[in-house]
């Protein structure tokens, strides 16, 4: 949706929760934890930034 602020405090709760968690969980065939976390940060600042163009 484009709301950078949104993004970034869901990819900072995102963060503290994969370091409390200290190694990956699968959920419901859903993989979470600190690895988890920081692909997703990666893909989340990669749409944030390229839809924000030069």
């Amino acid at each position: 949706m484009r709301d950078k602020d949104r993004a970034a405090d869901y990819l900072s709760q995102s963060h503290a929760t994969g370091a409390r968690m200290g190694q990956e969980y699968r959920a419901h065939e859903t993989p979470f934890g600190p690895v988890s976390e920081t692909t997703q940060a990666v893909g989340i600042n990669v749409a944030l930034a390229t839809r924000s163009g030069p």
